[in-house]
């Protein structure tokens, strides 16, 4: 209690946080959500169905288990770190009242492989088998072709003219000014 009572005073007072284990967004890509949240104040997002990709990266503790530390408020938070991740890479689509199933893509690897990842990175002709099982998820729930809009970000595989032009042939309507990682 008494290392506690000191750590907290002084010119640079200490808290007890979680050790962050993830990034955190860009100042830029924070400055894009706001102005894509102004430019949209008022709208019906419950026609909008969000669509986006997770990596989950799952590994052995590389800080032996700490999950909390001594850090300044305010400042960077250490990263825990580690290697040899097995990677799993999901892809889902949500709207008003609605969740899909996650979708697996590379880079995860095969079902039942005892790999930690493919060798395949991401990208748009991944998307496109994506594209078309969010699809299908979709037109199960009648809203395909319809008044809502698919929203994706600015990532490559998304903004690809191939993939554009797929989402438009399956007759997907896009929200075409999402910012980057934002979903």
């Amino acid at each position: 209690a008494t290392v506690r009572r000191a750590l907290a005073k002084g010119n640079k007072p200490l808290q007890w946080l979680p050790v962050q284990r993830t990034r955190t967004l860009s100042a830029a890509n924070q400055t894009a959500r706001v102005k894509f949240a102004r430019g949209h104040a008022g709208t019906n997002t419950g026609t909008w169905l969000f669509a986006d990709s997770k990596p989950f990266y799952m590994y052995r503790d590389g800080s032996g288990g700490l999950q909390f530390a001594w850090q300044l408020p305010g400042a960077r938070r250490p990263h825990a770190q580690s290697s040899n991740p097995t990677v799993l890479h999901v892809y889902a689509v949500v709207g008003r009242g609605r969740k899909s199933r996650l979708i697996f893509t590379a880079p995860s690897p095969p079902a039942r492989s005892k790999a930690k990842k493919s060798k395949d990175k991401f990208a748009a002709k991944h998307f496109k088998v994506v594209a078309r099982k969010l699809f299908a998820t979709i037109d199960s729930w009648g809203l395909a072709g319809g008044r809502h809009k698919l929203v994706l970000d600015g990532a490559t595989q998304h903004t690809a003219a191939g993939s554009r032009a797929y989402v438009s042939e399956l007759g997907l309507r896009l929200l075409a000014d999402y910012p980057a990682q934002s979903t």
